[in-house]
């Protein structure tokens, strides 16, 4: 986490700042690390991702994730096993 992402005020707030999104960092890393988090794709997946990587081709094309089923379906049962998907707009 880089602190000068973030505005003056909240960095100096009464309430710790920036403190409380530091542990919460933390305590995500270590679900990815346990396997608790995991990640659609890799974080080290270059953007558009790679000859390794299909399953970022669908993150990075046009379409819209309602055409899941039907454009990536290995995505989409990768997904569909999950408990929690969190998608980023």
């Amino acid at each position: 986490m880089e602190p000068s992402f973030f505005p003056e005020e909240v960095t100096n707030a009464v309430d710790g700042g920036t403190a409380h999104l530091k542990e919460l960092i933390l305590r995500w890393i270590s679900y990815l690390e346990r396997g608790v988090f995991r990640l659609s794709v890799s974080v080290d997946t270059p953007l558009g991702g790679s000859e390794t990587s299909k399953i970022a081709d669908f993150w990075t094309s046009s379409k819209p994730y309602w055409n899941m089923e039907t454009e990536a379906p290995g995505t989409f049962e990768t997904l569909r096993e999950s408990g929690l998907v969190i998608f980023k707009v």
